[in-house]
């Protein structure tokens, strides 16, 4: 940002995600007219490492998850403290916002309040600098991720007995993203037609995909590659990818196979599970295979897969450079989930996906499980070129944008838009591959 952006106003409202609970937006104003706007999402399955969502606490007022005092933050502290100030750059203002607020974890004025400032001062900037938002990241950017599509919802987002929390489908093998898109609407109509006819009505999970009354994944994972099959294309161009979060079906004993919490497996025997399933289906990537305190199975499993699959740290890294630091060091994993949510500020977002970079791990940009109709993550996507988007099925509009985002930005590029086809391809995807035993 070469500009100097000077605020005029800052207002805020408590509005509904997804799932109708309150979250809160922010609109701020520049002087010279420019006007960002930015709506905050927020996770069920949330991990115990993020930074802190303020929430009201009143009981007798949706469930005690109201955000009036995230709203009274942002227009009666902060607000105050930005008028007529002049900032550099999106850095510069997140920084005086993180001291603003005065802790590590955003635990005063909470990152839901940051965040929607940090996102509506982006977008103001890249109206002022008269630039989408995803150019004003890196002026460069022209890649369309891989989109990882959740198809069937279990865990805390759904009301049955799958633990695994997300099975999604990648088109990783295909020319552009609106092919990509194409696949994933023709898999995700012809899953539904095989789930109605085996459990009958499969209804919905918080993230809008399939819930069907399942136990075993097996079953899951069997339906997802009918689906592939019957609607013409190959494992070659479409795989599988699982958020396993672990961490929510986790004890001092092991970890549950399903929610009833009969099968309880150690560490060892865990680990043969999960790569028993990669064995036998074109799994491609893992997300959160342990808990976020347990760094010894984390390290083994993903020293055990020699580099074979993408294993993705959410909770246990929670977006944060000094708990991804501490993950490289450790051995764990070879990717990370992004979500600006859970460190608080678009900035220090940006600055964990650089360090993920240098070290040579891959970058997911994800949703959260309460969202809106906010696309801004397909923006942080492609300016932060993270090659991989994580938001949710194409079947209703809070996820749906951001996949229509993402097109209208492909659509924009014209010829200089490109595919980020080849990302899979550092992890040597060779399904007759043997996997390491611990």
């Amino acid at each position: 940002m070469n500009h100097v952006f000077c605020v005029e106003d800052v207002v805020a409202a408590e509005i509904l995600d997804s799932r109708g609970s309150p979250t809160v937006a922010c609109e701020l104003r520049l002087t010279d007219g420019s006007i960002g706007f930015m709506q905050v999402p927020s996770g069920a399955s949330t991990g115990q490492y993020e930074a802190v969502e303020v929430r009201d606490g009143d009981k007798q007022r949706f469930w005690g998850k109201g955000t009036r005092q995230v709203v009274w933050n942002i227009e009666a502290y902060i607000k105050p403290r930005l008028i007529n100030q002049t900032f550099a750059s999106l850095a510069e203002l997140d920084a005086y916002l993180c001291t603003l607020d005065g802790t590590a974890q955003k635990a005063n004025l909470g990152a839901n309040a940051l965040l929607a400032v940090s996102g509506a001062f982006a977008r103001a900037a890249a109206q002022a600098c008269k630039q989408p938002l995803y150019h004003l990241l890196h002026h460069k950017a022209c890649e369309l991720p891989v989109p990882m599509m959740n198809v069937i919802n279990g865990g805390r987002h759904a009301d049955n007995d799958l633990a695994i929390q997300e099975f999604m489908i990648v088109p990783h093998g295909v020319s552009t993203f609106s092919e990509a898109v194409h696949a994933g609407a023709e898999i995700t109509r012809y899953l539904g037609e095989i789930l109605q006819k085996r459990y009958g009505h499969a209804g919905r999970g918080d993230e809008g995909g399939f819930a069907p009354s399942i136990r075993d994944p097996k079953e899951a994972l069997d339906a997802i590659m009918q689906a592939i099959s019957q609607s013409s294309y190959s494992c070659d161009q479409v795989g599988i990818a699982l958020d396993l979060a672990a961490s929510e079906y986790a004890n001092e004993h092991g970890y549950f196979t399903d929610k009833s919490g009969v099968e309880c497996l150690n560490s060892t025997d865990w680990i043969a599970h999960i790569q028993a399933l990669v064995a036998h289906y074109p799994i491609v990537s893992l997300e959160d295979i342990a808990s976020d305190t347990d760094h010894e199975t984390w390290a083994r499993f993903t020293a055990s897969m020699r580099g074979r699959v993408q294993i993705v740290g959410d909770d246990v890294f929670v977006t944060q450079s000094e708990r991804l630091q501490a993950g490289i060091a450790a051995g764990i994993g070879n990717a990370i989930l992004l979500k600006p949510n859970q460190v608080g500020t678009l900035n220090e977002t940006i600055t964990t996906t650089q360090q993920a970079k240098q070290h040579g791990y891959a970058t997911v940009m994800s949703h959260r499980s309460g969202e809106t109709e906010d696309a801004m993550i397909a923006d942080l996507a492609v300016g932060l070129s993270c090659q991989q988007i994580k938001t949710g099925p194409l079947r209703q509009s809070d996820r749906v944008a951001k996949y229509n985002r993402l097109l209208w930005i492909e659509k924009t590029l014209g010829r200089e838009a490109s595919y980020a086809s080849h990302v899979y391809q550092r992890y040597r995807i060779k399904q007759t591959e043997e996997v390491a035993v611990c």
